[in-house]
């Protein structure tokens, strides 16, 4: 399975939709992924549905709850959060709810 079609289904089976018909993605040297067209797309169609449970955030991973109140507020209202939340949960490997957009390279 290719690393694109992995990403895609796990995104689905995590609970997203994809509209596979006219929505891709492909790999683009040195710059990651992009999203391809993969036919006319006529104005107002769904692409993709991201439901807010898979939104990666300090809010929907289960991180806050490891940590006391103050150590929590410690860390500020910044970046810091986010990027502690994405180190830990690239650290739970497949026990993370996101490994199958984290484990990617």
């Amino acid at each position: 399975m290719s690393n694109i079609a992995g990403l895609l289904d796990g995104f689905e089976r995590a609970g997203g939709w994809i509209n596979r018909d006219i929505f891709g993605l492909d790999a683009f040297p040195d710059m990651g992924y992009g999203a391809l067209a993969l036919q006319d797309i006529p104005p107002d169609t769904p692409l993709f549905h991201v439901p807010r449970s898979m939104i990666l955030s300090h809010l929907s991973s289960e991180l806050r709850q490891l940590l006391t109140e103050s150590e929590w507020q410690g860390l500020g209202s910044g970046w810091s959060p986010l990027i502690l939340t994405m180190m830990w949960e690239i650290s739970r490997g497949v026990q993370s709810p996101w490994h199958y957009y984290l484990g990617r390279s």
